[in-house]
């Protein structure tokens, strides 16, 4: 991820994973693989979280990208794009780590084959682009800030413009 200020980013993420059956449904696996392009908003400098804490943040994302579903019951890989949009909960442990939280909801668009790996309608319709995929994701990790600065843009706080009258009075 790559931070432009201390509000807006950037990030380029790569996910896998896999699908298999529920309690009581025929058995199937199915691997998924994605890469995004993700837009980051520091969801707590907008709304000044600093003014009561420094150590919890929230960031918001919103991604597309492309995708495969490659299921084992199937030979054909079918290649989707992918919409996602999600949270992520920060906690500073130190200038330099954070830990983090995300919740991410992704859909699937030109799908052809299902993640049991049923074609279903795509050989005989045409019009038909696949069945509604979508899911949530959720995720705990830790973040390792890279970089010469300091602090990192997600808890860089821009000093007061304006001087105090203590200060004021001091300076005169």
């Amino acid at each position: 991820r790559y931070m432009f200020n201390d509000k807006f980013g950037a990030k380029l993420d790569y996910g896998l994973g896999s699908f298999s059956e529920a309690n009581d449904s025929p058995a199937f696996s199915t691997n998924y693989y994605r890469l995004n392009l993700q837009g980051v908003a520091n969801l707590g400098r907008i709304m000044k979280w600093e003014s009561f804490s420094r150590t919890f943040n929230l960031l918001g994302h919103l991604a597309a990208g492309i995708g495969q579903v490659r299921p084992d019951a199937n030979p054909l890989d079918d290649n989707v794009y992918n919409l996602m949009i999600g949270l992520t909960g920060q906690i500073k442990l130190s200038e330099r780590i954070a830990l983090t939280g995300d919740i991410s909801s992704i859909s699937n668009g030109r799908q052809t084959v299902s993640f049991d790996g049923n074609t279903n309608l795509a050989t005989t319709d045409p019009t038909f682009h696949g069945p509604k995929a979508n899911w949530w994701t959720g995720t705990i990790g830790l973040n390792f800030y890279l970089g010469k600065a300091s602090t990192h843009a997600d808890w860089y706080v821009e000093a007061d413009k304006y001087a105090t009258k203590a200060e004021l009075a001091q300076q005169i």
